[in-house]
């Protein structure tokens, strides 16, 4: 299975990245987007194929809606990519990942004001500070 990593870091003085854990009250926060190469265009339709066929047959799994999520942000495909992690919202709503990944999705179709709410309610779930709402 393809991974792909997203992670909120924080921006400290020189404009170096830093992760939350090592941030101080200096810091900006800055969400971003990271992934590992590109999925080789030859290989991409059988690997979306093999994850399509394991949501049809597990709709309710976590994993399988993360995973399937993950490979259409390798391939830009963000509507595709939105509609999987909104499932995945609506599955676990306590998962800070799953309102990232789906505020990550946002930006990339210039959906700023929408993804900052997912941001806001991932950072607060990763702090423990918050409850998702009820879908």
């Amino acid at each position: 299975m393809a991974s792909i990593g997203f992670g909120v870091w924080t921006t400290v003085s020189g404009n170096q990245p830093a992760p939350v854990s090592q941030s101080s009250t200096e810091t900006e926060t800055a969400p971003i987007f990271f992934s590992t190469p590109p999925v080789e265009p030859d290989l991409a339709p059988e690997a979306i194929a093999a994850l399509e066929e394991d949501v049809r047959l597990e709709p309710r799994s976590p994993l399988a809606r993360e995973a399937l999520g993950s490979a259409y942000v390798r391939l830009e495909r963000w509507k595709d990519a939105e509609a999987e992690f909104r499932v995945l919202v609506e599955l676990s709503p306590e998962d800070d990942f799953a309102h990232y990944a789906l505020g990550r999705t946002l930006v990339e179709q210039g959906r700023q004001s929408e993804a900052a709410r997912q941001f806001e309610l991932a950072g607060s779930l990763a702090q423990g500070g918050a409850t998702a709402p009820s879908p």
